[in-house]
Protein backbone atom coordinates (compact mmCIF):
# COMPACT_ATOMS: atom_id res chain seq x y z
CA UNK A 1 0.00 0.00 0.00
CA UNK A 2 1.45 3.43 -0.94
CA UNK A 3 2.43 5.98 2.37
CA UNK A 4 -0.01 8.78 2.15
CA UNK A 5 1.40 12.25 1.23
CA UNK A 6 -1.75 13.90 3.11
CA UNK A 7 -2.10 14.33 6.80
CA UNK A 8 -3.68 11.86 8.65
CA UNK A 9 -3.02 11.83 12.21
CA UNK A 10 0.54 11.34 13.24
CA UNK A 11 3.20 12.86 11.31
CA UNK A 12 6.03 11.28 9.99
CA UNK A 13 9.56 11.77 11.91
CA UNK A 14 11.44 9.76 9.39
CA UNK A 15 12.96 10.50 6.12
CA UNK A 16 14.06 6.76 5.71
CA UNK A 17 12.82 4.82 4.03
CA UNK A 18 11.79 6.93 1.47
CA UNK A 19 8.18 5.96 0.65
CA UNK A 20 7.58 8.02 -2.51
CA UNK A 21 11.08 7.85 -4.53
CA UNK A 22 10.03 10.04 -7.36
CA UNK A 23 8.85 12.75 -5.41
CA UNK A 24 12.07 12.62 -2.88
CA UNK A 25 13.91 13.06 -6.68
CA UNK A 26 12.30 16.30 -7.23
CA UNK A 27 13.28 17.62 -3.76
CA UNK A 28 16.84 16.61 -4.51
CA UNK A 29 16.90 18.39 -7.52
CA UNK A 30 15.20 21.71 -5.70
CA UNK A 31 17.80 21.27 -3.16
CA UNK A 32 20.63 21.38 -5.68
CA UNK A 33 19.34 24.55 -7.34
CA UNK A 34 19.79 26.55 -4.51
CA UNK A 35 20.55 30.15 -4.92
CA UNK A 36 20.60 33.47 -3.91
CA UNK A 37 19.31 37.13 -4.98
CA UNK A 38 23.02 38.44 -4.28
CA UNK A 39 24.16 35.78 -6.68
CA UNK A 40 22.90 37.86 -10.24
CA UNK A 41 24.54 41.29 -10.71
CA UNK A 42 21.77 43.83 -11.89
CA UNK A 43 24.66 46.83 -12.56
CA UNK A 44 23.81 46.16 -16.44
CA UNK A 45 20.32 46.76 -15.57
CA UNK A 46 20.13 49.79 -14.06
CA UNK A 47 22.25 51.69 -17.13
CA UNK A 48 19.93 50.33 -19.49
CA UNK A 49 16.60 51.12 -17.82
CA UNK A 50 18.63 54.69 -17.28
CA UNK A 51 19.88 54.91 -20.95
CA UNK A 52 17.97 52.55 -23.78
CA UNK A 53 14.53 51.85 -22.44
CA UNK A 54 11.71 54.09 -23.47
CA UNK A 55 8.51 54.88 -21.01
CA UNK A 56 6.41 52.42 -21.95
CA UNK A 57 9.00 49.71 -21.67
CA UNK A 58 9.69 50.70 -18.35
CA UNK A 59 5.91 50.74 -16.96
CA UNK A 60 5.00 47.48 -18.56
CA UNK A 61 8.13 46.02 -17.13
CA UNK A 62 6.88 47.66 -13.44
CA UNK A 63 3.85 46.06 -14.05
CA UNK A 64 4.96 42.65 -14.87
CA UNK A 65 7.42 42.38 -12.15
CA UNK A 66 4.37 43.46 -9.72
CA UNK A 67 2.52 41.20 -10.78
CA UNK A 68 5.16 38.26 -10.96
CA UNK A 69 6.05 39.73 -6.90
CA UNK A 70 2.42 39.38 -5.67
CA UNK A 71 1.84 35.95 -7.08
CA UNK A 72 5.31 34.58 -5.70
CA UNK A 73 4.13 36.47 -2.53
CA UNK A 74 0.40 34.75 -2.53
CA UNK A 75 2.63 31.32 -2.19
CA UNK A 76 5.10 32.10 0.07
CA UNK A 77 1.89 33.06 2.50
CA UNK A 78 -0.04 29.97 1.63
CA UNK A 79 2.58 27.01 1.11
CA UNK A 80 3.35 27.48 5.48
CA UNK A 81 -0.46 26.81 6.29
CA UNK A 82 -0.29 23.45 4.08
CA UNK A 83 2.87 22.90 5.22
CA UNK A 84 1.89 22.41 9.23
CA UNK A 85 -1.88 21.38 8.50
CA UNK A 86 -1.75 18.85 5.43
CA UNK A 87 1.11 17.45 4.05
CA UNK A 88 2.29 14.60 6.06
CA UNK A 89 4.96 12.47 3.62
CA UNK A 90 8.74 14.30 5.06
CA UNK A 91 9.01 14.27 0.53
CA UNK A 92 6.51 16.68 0.73
CA UNK A 93 7.01 18.27 4.02
CA UNK A 94 10.88 18.43 2.78
CA UNK A 95 9.98 19.62 -0.68
CA UNK A 96 7.29 22.35 0.85
CA UNK A 97 9.65 23.38 3.99
CA UNK A 98 12.57 24.09 1.15
CA UNK A 99 9.54 25.68 -1.78
CA UNK A 100 8.97 28.42 1.15
CA UNK A 101 12.20 29.41 1.22
CA UNK A 102 12.36 29.90 -2.32
CA UNK A 103 9.04 31.59 -3.11
CA UNK A 104 10.62 34.45 -0.41
CA UNK A 105 13.93 34.55 -2.32
CA UNK A 106 11.82 35.00 -5.39
CA UNK A 107 9.80 37.95 -4.06
CA UNK A 108 13.30 39.26 -2.76
CA UNK A 109 14.61 39.59 -6.09
CA UNK A 110 11.71 40.91 -7.41
CA UNK A 111 11.36 43.61 -5.09
CA UNK A 112 15.22 44.62 -5.61
CA UNK A 113 14.39 44.95 -8.69
CA UNK A 114 11.54 47.03 -8.02
CA UNK A 115 13.82 48.93 -6.05
CA UNK A 116 16.35 49.60 -8.12
CA UNK A 117 13.79 50.91 -11.14
CA UNK A 118 12.06 52.86 -9.17
CA UNK A 119 14.41 54.23 -6.75
CA UNK A 120 14.00 58.02 -8.28
CA UNK A 121 10.28 58.09 -9.10
CA UNK A 122 8.32 59.21 -6.38
CA UNK A 123 5.16 58.60 -7.64
CA UNK A 124 5.03 55.05 -8.00
CA UNK A 125 3.44 54.46 -5.31
CA UNK A 126 0.19 55.71 -6.35
CA UNK A 127 0.20 54.35 -9.72
CA UNK A 128 1.43 50.80 -8.31
CA UNK A 129 -1.35 50.69 -5.88
CA UNK A 130 -4.02 51.91 -8.68
CA UNK A 131 -2.58 48.55 -11.08
CA UNK A 132 -2.64 46.13 -7.91
CA UNK A 133 -6.08 47.58 -7.76
CA UNK A 134 -7.14 47.41 -10.77
CA UNK A 135 -10.61 45.12 -11.44
CA UNK A 136 -8.47 42.38 -13.75
CA UNK A 137 -5.58 42.10 -10.71
CA UNK A 138 -8.27 41.96 -7.84
CA UNK A 139 -10.11 39.32 -9.60
CA UNK A 140 -7.24 37.05 -10.35
CA UNK A 141 -6.44 37.59 -6.34
CA UNK A 142 -9.94 36.75 -5.20
CA UNK A 143 -9.78 33.85 -7.22
CA UNK A 144 -6.36 32.44 -5.83
CA UNK A 145 -7.88 33.05 -2.26
CA UNK A 146 -10.90 31.19 -2.96
CA UNK A 147 -9.09 27.69 -4.37
CA UNK A 148 -5.69 28.18 -1.79
CA UNK A 149 -7.71 29.06 1.29
CA UNK A 150 -10.94 27.26 1.44
CA UNK A 151 -10.56 24.04 3.46
CA UNK A 152 -14.02 22.95 2.15
CA UNK A 153 -12.09 22.61 -1.19
CA UNK A 154 -10.05 19.32 -1.80
CA UNK A 155 -6.28 19.02 -1.34
CA UNK A 156 -6.20 17.94 -5.10
CA UNK A 157 -8.16 21.02 -6.54
CA UNK A 158 -6.14 23.31 -4.23
CA UNK A 159 -2.97 21.83 -5.51
CA UNK A 160 -4.42 22.35 -8.97
CA UNK A 161 -5.26 26.04 -8.62
CA UNK A 162 -1.47 26.67 -6.94
CA UNK A 163 -0.04 24.96 -10.36
CA UNK A 164 -2.50 27.93 -12.11
CA UNK A 165 -1.05 30.47 -9.86
CA UNK A 166 2.30 29.90 -10.38
CA UNK A 167 1.96 29.17 -14.28
CA UNK A 168 -0.89 30.45 -16.02
CA UNK A 169 -1.21 33.78 -13.57
CA UNK A 170 2.45 34.08 -14.22
CA UNK A 171 2.68 33.61 -18.29
CA UNK A 172 2.01 37.11 -19.13
CA UNK A 173 4.08 39.08 -17.07
CA UNK A 174 7.07 36.51 -17.95
CA UNK A 175 6.26 37.00 -21.79
CA UNK A 176 6.55 40.86 -21.15
CA UNK A 177 9.71 40.34 -19.30
CA UNK A 178 11.26 38.18 -21.77
CA UNK A 179 10.93 40.67 -24.68
CA UNK A 180 14.30 42.64 -22.86
CA UNK A 181 16.06 39.14 -23.47
CA UNK A 182 15.16 39.06 -26.90
CA UNK A 183 16.79 42.70 -27.72
CA UNK A 184 20.07 41.56 -25.00
CA UNK A 185 18.87 44.06 -22.54
CA UNK A 186 18.67 43.72 -19.17
CA UNK A 187 20.74 40.71 -18.51
CA UNK A 188 20.09 40.51 -14.56
CA UNK A 189 16.48 40.47 -14.68
CA UNK A 190 16.69 37.70 -17.80
CA UNK A 191 19.60 35.80 -15.49
CA UNK A 192 16.77 35.92 -12.12
CA UNK A 193 13.82 34.60 -14.77
CA UNK A 194 15.60 31.90 -15.64
CA UNK A 195 16.73 31.04 -12.27
CA UNK A 196 12.92 31.78 -10.89
CA UNK A 197 12.04 30.01 -13.71
CA UNK A 198 13.95 26.44 -12.86
CA UNK A 199 12.64 26.94 -9.31
CA UNK A 200 8.82 27.35 -10.50
CA UNK A 201 9.55 23.86 -13.26
CA UNK A 202 10.48 21.45 -10.27
CA UNK A 203 7.74 22.77 -8.04
CA UNK A 204 4.77 22.67 -11.02
CA UNK A 205 6.34 19.01 -11.50
CA UNK A 206 6.24 18.29 -8.13
CA UNK A 207 2.83 19.70 -7.26
CA UNK A 208 1.44 17.52 -10.07
CA UNK A 209 2.84 14.41 -8.74
CA UNK A 210 1.18 15.76 -5.92
CA UNK A 211 -2.29 15.73 -7.25
CA UNK A 212 -1.94 12.31 -8.91
CA UNK A 213 -1.37 10.84 -5.98
CA UNK A 214 -4.11 12.65 -4.19
CA UNK A 215 -7.72 11.45 -3.83
CA UNK A 216 -9.50 13.65 -6.74
CA UNK A 217 -6.65 13.61 -8.30
CA UNK A 218 -7.80 12.34 -11.54
CA UNK A 219 -10.59 13.84 -12.43
CA UNK A 220 -10.33 15.12 -15.27
CA UNK A 221 -13.29 17.73 -15.89
CA UNK A 222 -12.63 19.44 -12.54
CA UNK A 223 -9.22 20.27 -13.48
CA UNK A 224 -10.38 21.80 -16.69
CA UNK A 225 -13.06 23.63 -14.83
CA UNK A 226 -10.18 24.91 -12.47
CA UNK A 227 -7.86 25.52 -15.44
CA UNK A 228 -10.62 27.27 -17.78
CA UNK A 229 -11.09 30.09 -15.11
CA UNK A 230 -7.53 31.00 -14.66
CA UNK A 231 -7.12 30.99 -18.15
CA UNK A 232 -10.37 33.50 -18.19
CA UNK A 233 -8.77 35.74 -15.94
CA UNK A 234 -5.25 35.62 -17.31
CA UNK A 235 -6.75 36.81 -20.47
CA UNK A 236 -8.75 39.23 -19.76
CA UNK A 237 -5.69 40.65 -17.11
CA UNK A 238 -3.03 40.39 -20.49
CA UNK A 239 -5.79 42.30 -22.06
CA UNK A 240 -6.75 45.28 -20.76
CA UNK A 241 -3.64 45.53 -18.06
CA UNK A 242 -0.80 45.86 -19.57
CA UNK A 243 0.77 47.82 -22.83
CA UNK A 244 1.15 44.86 -25.03
CA UNK A 245 1.41 46.64 -27.93
CA UNK A 246 3.79 48.94 -26.86
CA UNK A 247 6.40 45.66 -26.01
CA UNK A 248 5.55 44.82 -29.87
CA UNK A 249 3.51 41.64 -28.26
CA UNK A 250 0.71 41.17 -29.91
CA UNK A 251 -2.78 40.77 -27.71
CA UNK A 252 -3.94 37.91 -29.98
CA UNK A 253 -0.66 35.99 -29.29
CA UNK A 254 -0.14 36.65 -25.56
CA UNK A 255 -3.85 35.29 -25.27
CA UNK A 256 -2.77 31.94 -27.81
CA UNK A 257 0.20 31.74 -25.49
CA UNK A 258 -1.37 31.67 -22.34
CA UNK A 259 -3.47 28.45 -23.45
CA UNK A 260 -0.47 27.12 -24.65
CA UNK A 261 1.17 27.25 -20.84
CA UNK A 262 -2.41 25.82 -19.65
CA UNK A 263 -1.92 22.61 -22.22
CA UNK A 264 1.65 22.40 -20.77
CA UNK A 265 0.91 22.76 -17.27
CA UNK A 266 -1.93 19.88 -17.89
CA UNK A 267 -0.06 17.35 -19.77
CA UNK A 268 2.82 17.35 -16.87
CA UNK A 269 -0.12 16.57 -15.25
CA UNK A 270 -1.09 13.47 -17.05
CA UNK A 271 -4.26 14.81 -18.35
CA UNK A 272 -5.14 15.68 -22.09
CA UNK A 273 -4.66 19.09 -23.37
CA UNK A 274 -7.16 20.98 -23.46
CA UNK A 275 -6.76 24.11 -25.89
CA UNK A 276 -4.64 22.45 -28.17
CA UNK A 277 -2.82 25.68 -29.47
CA UNK A 278 0.68 25.71 -31.02
CA UNK A 279 3.49 28.13 -29.24
CA UNK A 280 3.60 31.92 -30.92
CA UNK A 281 6.01 32.63 -28.44
CA UNK A 282 8.99 30.35 -28.78
CA UNK A 283 11.01 32.86 -26.99
CA UNK A 284 9.26 32.16 -23.93
CA UNK A 285 8.85 28.87 -24.18
CA UNK A 286 11.61 27.15 -22.22
CA UNK A 287 13.25 29.53 -19.73
CA UNK A 288 16.47 27.96 -18.67
CA UNK A 289 19.26 29.38 -16.61
CA UNK A 290 22.03 30.26 -18.83
CA UNK A 291 25.54 28.48 -17.87
CA UNK A 292 23.71 27.05 -15.32
CA UNK A 293 26.89 25.45 -13.27
CA UNK A 294 28.10 29.71 -12.53
CA UNK A 295 25.18 30.23 -10.70
CA UNK A 296 27.17 32.03 -8.65
CA UNK A 297 29.22 33.73 -10.71
CA UNK A 298 28.84 37.24 -11.07
CA UNK A 299 28.53 39.79 -14.67
CA UNK A 300 30.98 42.65 -14.47
CA UNK A 301 28.86 45.11 -15.66
CA UNK A 302 31.05 47.83 -15.40
CA UNK A 303 31.09 51.02 -12.61
CA UNK A 304 27.45 51.47 -11.34
CA UNK A 305 26.27 54.06 -8.29
CA UNK A 306 22.83 54.33 -7.38
CA UNK A 307 23.09 57.95 -7.42
CA UNK A 308 23.17 57.64 -11.30
CA UNK A 309 19.43 56.97 -10.90
CA UNK A 310 18.52 60.69 -10.46
CA UNK A 311 18.99 60.91 -14.23
CA UNK A 312 15.37 59.06 -14.33
CA UNK A 313 12.04 60.63 -13.23
CA UNK A 314 8.47 60.15 -13.25
CA UNK A 315 8.10 61.99 -16.41
CA UNK A 316 10.12 59.44 -18.12
CA UNK A 317 8.21 56.73 -17.18
CA UNK A 318 4.81 56.32 -19.07
CA UNK A 319 2.15 56.55 -16.80
CA UNK A 320 -1.16 55.44 -18.34
CA UNK A 321 -0.08 51.57 -18.18
CA UNK A 322 -3.76 50.53 -19.16
CA UNK A 323 -3.43 49.92 -22.93
CA UNK A 324 -5.67 52.32 -24.48
CA UNK A 325 -4.17 51.35 -27.82
CA UNK A 326 -5.62 47.69 -27.04
CA UNK A 327 -8.96 49.02 -26.05
CA UNK A 328 -8.78 51.78 -29.35
CA UNK A 329 -8.10 48.78 -31.70
CA UNK A 330 -10.80 47.08 -30.66
CA UNK A 331 -8.86 43.91 -29.74
CA UNK A 332 -10.73 43.55 -26.57
CA UNK A 333 -12.72 40.59 -27.79
CA UNK A 334 -10.04 38.98 -28.45
CA UNK A 335 -10.45 36.00 -25.60
CA UNK A 336 -14.37 35.86 -27.36
CA UNK A 337 -12.64 35.07 -30.65
CA UNK A 338 -10.27 32.27 -29.90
Amino acid sequence: MTAPVLYLGDVLTSSLPIMHPKLWAKYSAAKDNLWQPSDVEFSADVLDWLRVLSGAERGALLLALQTLSSSAEAEATQLPLWYTRGFCSLESRYFYGLQIAKKNIHVETYEILLGLFTANLPNMGAHATAHMNSPQVRAKKEWASKWLQDVSKSMSERLTALICVGGVFASTSLAVALCFREKNLLPGLSRALSLIATDDEIHLSFASAMVRQLPGGSCERAIRSIFSEAVDLETDFALHSLGLEAMGLCPIDIAAYIRFRADELLSGMGHRKYYRVSNPLNRARHLRPLNRPGVHTRRDSGAFSLSSLDQVTDSDTTLNWYAPEIQASGKTDVARTL
